[in-house]
């Protein structure tokens, strides 16, 4: 019942980091201590602690779906502490003034100028181009920025966004 990138993954991540190791021992050998080596060694290899993670959950749902079935007492990755995650980098939102500077920028793109061609070059004249785009690409593009900005929502979470999420009578989106 899952999809398909789903199964990808998963497979991706059992040949890659579960199986040169564990692939062989059966479910009722995968003790904490073999795990806790496991992931010891996918540290000391340089996996990254996402991908240990990605591996982790995989595991996880094997020995779980074990254990539910009665074929282990009990999932052992879950006595198994994860690596801490790396601390991430502080968000520092753009103040006010340079989001609407940025946002001017967007609504009213300045024309490109082609400039004209240096000594050695084939002769060229300077000349300008329209700013790519119509106005109302420039308005999408400016309400991206404005929302992104000052609603604090991440790229992946304005793409999800249908045109019943943000309505003007709110204060918040959906």
């Amino acid at each position: 019942s899952l999809e398909r990138s789903t199964l990808e993954r998963y497979a991706n991540v059992y040949a890659i980091h579960i199986a040169p190791r564990l692939g062989l021992t059966p479910l009722t050998e995968i003790s904490v201590a073999e795990l806790r080596s496991w992931q010891a060694e996918l540290l000391q290899a340089g996996a990254g602690k996402e991908s240990i993670r990605k591996a982790r959950t995989f595991l996880s749902s094997v020995l779980r779906h074990a254990a539910e079935s009665e074929a282990i007492p009990a999932n052992p990755v879950l006595l198994v502490r994860a690596p801490k995650a790396d601390h991430r980098d502080e968000v520092r939102p753009l103040p006010p003034a340079e989001v609407e500077r940025l946002l001017e920028w967007l609504r009213n793109p300045a024309a490109r100028v082609i400039s004209a061609s240096g000594e050695g070059q084939r002769a060229r004249r300077e000349y300008s181009l329209p700013a790519p785009g119509t106005p109302e690409t420039w308005q999408r593009d400016a309400l991206i920025v404005s929302i992104m900005a000052y609603a604090g929502l991440r790229p992946s979470e304005v793409k999800g966004l249908r045109y019943g999420d943000i309505r003007e009578d709110r204060k918040s989106v959906v």
